[in-house]
């Protein structure tokens, strides 16, 4: 039987070892899941240690051990109040701060000391493709990640992000194929991350990958931007139009109108898909379309290309672009050898039936791939997504997905309206009902695709069957 002593010794431990059973259970549980990967986001943060918590009580509850705990603990108690002296407590519980005080310490110390006689630590090399568009926005991102990184690893960036660019059709055949030798010679390494413009260029790729026998990789997708296809003109056109009036107003006036090269850019797939659905088009009409947009690049001598291709071309002529690509340009970016804004910025007209790219971000999991690169491919992913990543988005043109706070650049100094395409069909992504193919046929215009080494046209499946045409390249 136990003495009035011992019970004292087991109420007064009882709080103590409750607090002491339930951190123990939980700091294993948590090292366990440490051990597989950290949280990346403070949410998961919170459920971890809620989870650790409950899940260490629940354990040793379970094993039955909490009462011989306590009773030991009470024993323990006891034994302290009556033989230890104040200067005794005193004396371990500095000891213990110290030791504490130490273990935080010293391993940053030591890092410090390493970092300054040996240097920075290798960081993880991570691929990133992206299209010949994106790459002056896309490596301006990538530089601020490592930044990031670095600005959390004193110093030292834990990702060395290499960035390429390729056109939609390579890209899209590098993928499918599971980046064949052909596609190591053409473009590059293979990615661990994939910036396409468009979430159809991920669709065409796993669609065709079937014929290589391949299964993509696609272990993260998600949408981490938006730009709307706009029309930047010379001067201003109503406000709250469709393409069909836009279209029909910049006739009026006699103003060119041209676009990007499908074949080249996912831009012109999506300019193509949404002037042809604005104005109702059907395959007949559609080309009278073409003629004029032929027309308009013989006029002003444009060539066959992207969205910085024709703006850097400059020219009186309105052009279908990416509010993004209009933005930077206005910035005086992306043109080679440009020597800062145009004299004469060109203004944003926002169609109110318009659709935009919407930007996925696409990490690739490659069997072999180093489990370091597959933690910065990760972390690349998570930063994002996080309010840093999406400030830096905007600085590069794009806007976030979600209630985000856009300001410079996409303002009304480089001709675009911060709150214009949030509200709308602006944020509409690309339909993968549209469909792309060769429309020269014996009875086309000789205007119709005649300029393009790869004659690709595009159009809605609304507006019913292809043209007929004698052969046909899939773009899309």
């Amino acid at each position: 039987m136990t003495d009035d002593g011992d019970n004292d010794g087991r109420r007064s431990a009882r709080p103590l070892v409750s607090v002491l059973v339930v951190l123990s259970g939980g700091l294993g549980i948590s090292l366990q899941q440490l051990s597989t990967g950290t949280p990346n986001s403070a949410g998961r943060w919170a459920m971890l240690i809620i989870g650790s918590c409950i899940g260490g009580a629940a354990s040793i509850l379970a094993t039955g051990l909490f009462e011989r705990l306590l009773t030991w603990a009470g024993f323990g108690w006891a034994f302290l109040r009556r033989h230890t002296r104040l200067r005794t407590v005193v004396a371990g519980v500095t000891a213990c701060a110290l030791a504490v005080a130490a273990g935080l310490v010293i391993p940053v110390a030591y890092e410090a000391l390493h970092r300054r006689l040996y240097g920075c630590p290798q960081p993880a090399a991570v691929r990133v493709m992206t299209s010949v568009e994106q790459l002056g926005a896309a490596r301006r991102v990538a530089d601020a990640y490592e930044v990031a990184t670095a600005e959390r690893h004193h110093g030292c960036p834990a990702a060395d992000l290499y960035v390429y660019g390729a056109g939609p059709t390579e890209s899209r055949a590098a993928v499918a194929s599971g980046w064949l030798n052909d596609a190591l010679q053409r473009i590059g390494p293979r990615a661990d991350v994939w910036l396409p413009d468009s979430t159809l260029d991920v669709e065409a790729a796993v669609a065709a990958s079937a014929r290589f026998g391949v299964t993509v990789p696609i272990a993260e997708q998600r949408s981490i931007g938006y730009s709307p296809i706009v029309l930047a003109s010379p001067a201003a056109l109503p406000a709250d139009a469709g393409w069909r009036q836009l279209w029909t107003e910049t006739g009026r006036l006699g103003w060119d109108v041209v676009r990007p090269d499908p074949a080249l850019s996912s831009a012109g797939v999506l300019a193509t898909a949404a002037l042809y659905t604005g104005l109702g088009a059907t395959p007949v009409t559609a080309r009278g379309v073409e003629q004029r947009l032929e027309a308009s690049l013989d006029r002003g001598r444009y060539p066959l290309g992207t969205s910085q291709d024709l703006l850097c071309q400059g020219g009186t002529a309105a052009v279908i672009a990416t509010e993004q690509a209009v933005v930077r340009y206005n910035q005086g970016l992306g043109c080679p050898g440009s020597a800062g804004p145009p004299e004469r910025p060109l203004l944003v007209q926002y169609p109110n039936d318009t659709i935009s790219e919407d930007h996925p971000f696409v990490r690739l999991a490659w069997d072999g791939v180093a489990a370091t690169t597959t933690a910065a491919a990760t972390g690349f992913g998570a930063w994002l997504r996080g309010d840093d990543g999406r400030r830096e988005l905007v600085r590069a043109g794009l806007r976030p997905p979600g209630l985000f706070a856009v300001g410079d650049p996409l303002t009304e100094q480089y001709g675009a309206h911060a709150g214009r395409s949030s509200t709308g069909g602006h944020r509409r992504p690309p339909r993968s009902a549209t469909r792309c193919g060769c429309t020269r046929a014996r009875t086309a215009p000789a205007g119709c695709c005649s300029r393009s080494t790869r004659p690709v046209r595009c159009w809605p499946a609304s507006t019913g069957p292809a043209p007929p045409a004698s052969s046909s390249r899939p773009a899309a």
